[in-house]
């Protein structure tokens, strides 16, 4: 073989070997430091907002929108309401039983609803954050959720594991702390007729996702009338 072709052919060896460890070492690094990037999507919206009072484990959300409750329920939250003697009393801290009568009690809650479009796998749901805000957007309070709950095709919310399964649609619930009403400019019966908003950081898988309502208007009590 002729000196110029073996050093030619040296160089394309030395070449060759080159490029796969690169190639190799290459490969590795990409595969521990890059996840694959998520299949699909879940969409959030946030569906319903009440702010009212603490009403305790006994409150059970309402159905969910465009979503009837089953007959034996919907008799009975009805019932409920138009018995006074049904539902727990509420009455303002330091109020005498005798001043307040009993009441419908509205939990501070929300609901949202979730669509997983082409996912492959059970995408799971985490709420971050809740914050109540102002008419004009300044932060008030963060309250706290717990206790969630999904409505089933039995017409009724169970406990729900928050994970949406892949094309699945979910109608679920967040109990909320409720706010310091008292505590406010003017105290628990000013804030009624008053307008507030609601902004939710829903972790969905890896992803934050902001969902928010304006122009709530609090689910406030009327002041007891002495009588």
């Amino acid at each position: 073989m002729k000196p110029n072709a073996a050093k030619l052919l040296s160089l394309l060896l030395a070449l060759s070997v080159g490029c796969t460890k690169a190639g190799s070492s290459g490969e590795g690094e990409g595969v521990g430091a890059r996840m694959p990037p998520p299949k699909g999507d879940v969409t959030v919206e946030l569906s319903g907002v009440t702010l009212g009072d603490d009403c305790g484990a006994s409150w059970t959300p309402p159905p969910p929108v465009n979503r009837p409750a089953s007959p034996a329920k919907a008799a009975a939250a009805s019932e409920s309401m138009q018995d006074p003697a049904a539902a727990p009393a509420r009455r303002p801290p330091g109020t005498a039983p005798a001043q307040y009568a009993p009441s419908y009690c509205q939990q501070t809650s929300i609901q949202l609803a979730l669509h997983a479009t082409g996912t492959s796998a059970p995408t799971p749901i985490k709420i971050k954050k809740v914050e109540l805000l102002d008419a004009n957007g300044k932060f008030v309070v963060e309250l706290t959720a717990s206790g969630p709950t999904r409505w089933s095709d039995a017409g009724s919310y169970q406990t729900w594991d928050q994970t949406v399964a892949p094309n699945e649609e979910a109608a679920v619930s967040y109990v909320l702390s409720s706010p310091a009403w008292h505590s406010m400019e003017g105290g628990q019966y000013a804030q009624t007729g008053k307008t507030f908003q609601v902004r939710v950081t829903v972790l969905v898988g890896a992803k934050d996702r902001v969902v928010e309502k304006k122009a709530i208007q609090p689910a406030m009590m009327p002041p007891p009338v002495p009588t």
